[in-house]
């Protein structure tokens, strides 16, 4: 991460990433970039009545760490 907060992603992987991507955390304190058709799948998931404390967590750190990826 440089000092402005960005991080730097290789061309090869940048071609791969469409607008309306997101990037959040991911398990073991990763980074993890979620594809449009992905993210809105896992939204629609996050959604709907959640059974218990561990799922509406999930939810909740899911999406206050999350950002659109926005490319340079």
């Amino acid at each position: 991460m440089d000092d402005k907060g960005r991080v730097a992603i290789p061309a090869q992987f940048r071609k791969q990433l469409s607008e309306g991507s997101y990037i959040s955390v991911s398990q073991d304190a990763v980074l993890a970039i979620y594809p449009p058709d992905l993210w809105n799948a896992l939204a629609a998931q996050l959604q709907s009545p959640l059974p218990g404390p561990d799922q509406r967590a999930l939810a909740r750190t899911l999406y206050s760490m999350s950002v659109p990826f926005e490319p340079d």
